[in-house]
């Protein structure tokens, strides 16, 4: 499953490239198959596991009077969630 244009979009704005476990752990989540990843520091662990309820929320019509409330670990949330709903 290739990630929605505008993830695309902000990784590549960002100078970087998904790695590759981040794509298998929104294919295997939009399967429906639980996942565990093991991965060294800086591989990319917290974003791979925001990315698919990121994409499911980018693809759900907001609904008038729906609170979204997403886990902000740090300020790097603050920055990316912006960028990728603008491009709606």
């Amino acid at each position: 499953m290739a990630l929605p244009k505008q993830f695309l979009d902000w990784f590549k704005a960002k100078g970087w490239a998904a790695h590759p476990h981040q794509y298998q752990i929104v294919e295997k989540t939009a399967a429906g198959h639980p996942v565990l990843l093991v991965a060294p520091t800086g591989a990319g662990k917290t974003l791979s596991g925001f990315l698919p309820s990121l994409i499911d929320l980018s693809q759900t019509p907001f609904e008038r009077g729906c609170i979204r409330c997403i886990y902000r670990r740090s300020r790097r949330w603050q920055l990316i969630l912006p960028e990728i709903w603008k491009a709606r």
